[in-house]
């Protein structure tokens, strides 16, 4: 029971609406739903990989981080949504770069799979990161969302995806997705973890 109680405690600080009180009815009432978290079943849970749309290189004082996407690709990100839809992929979560380009990218996603704007969660790590930041994003999850998007970039996405894929990957292609999914009881995941690679979805083979 000292193992769940302080899991719970951990989860709890990480999401923020902990904060250490002497009442005891009030730590027990704030890290109870994460007490449940630590004993959930397995479950399959699914992770959708999202490079952004291509992006517009037409002005070279723009900073990295404040390029857009190309006017002539949104069709990319439109046809891509539209592809999900009929896969039944509707996100519980996303969480996103703070990029334009990203930002611009999801947008369309927001769109077509019903999901609020406002209830993104905005990550600085997925901005110039490593798979191994991406992952720890993804480990923080709270272990309620079944379905999470992550909206980033290369080379990360292609590295992350080159964990858990069979076939060695060149690179996963702007506005490309990669669809995983993993049975497990939270989003505790590692390189080893045992992981069904989907499929990899491109703006030219859907």
């Amino acid at each position: 029971m000292t193992d769940w109680i302080s899991f719970g405690v951990h989860r709890a600080r990480r999401s923020g609406i902990f904060s250490m009180r002497r009442n005891c009815s009030t730590l027990y009432f704030k890290v109870l739903p994460y007490l449940y978290c630590s004993n959930r079943e397995v479950m399959k849970r699914t992770l959708i990989l999202l490079r952004h749309t291509k992006s517009d290189w037409g002005d070279f004082s723009l900073p990295d981080f404040d390029r857009p996407i190309k006017k002539d690709r949104v069709d990319d990100a439109k046809d891509m949504a539209n592809k999900l839809k009929s896969l039944d992929l509707y996100p519980d979560l996303i969480i996103c770069s703070p990029a334009k380009r990203t930002r611009q990218t999801v947008e369309y996603f927001c769109d077509k799979l019903k999901y609020d704007y406002d209830n993104i969660e905005f990550d600085k790590r997925i901005y110039e990161s490593t798979a191994e930041d991406v992952l720890q994003v993804i480990r923080e999850t709270d272990a309620g969302v079944k379905t999470l998007m992550v909206v980033g970039h290369n080379p990360s996405l292609t590295d992350l995806a080159n964990m858990f894929s069979e076939n060695s990957i060149a690179e996963v292609p702007t506005t490309g997705v990669v669809w995983l999914e993993f049975s497990i009881k939270n989003w505790e995941i590692y390189k080893l973890t045992p992981c069904k690679f989907k499929a990899l979805l491109t703006p030219k083979t859907i």
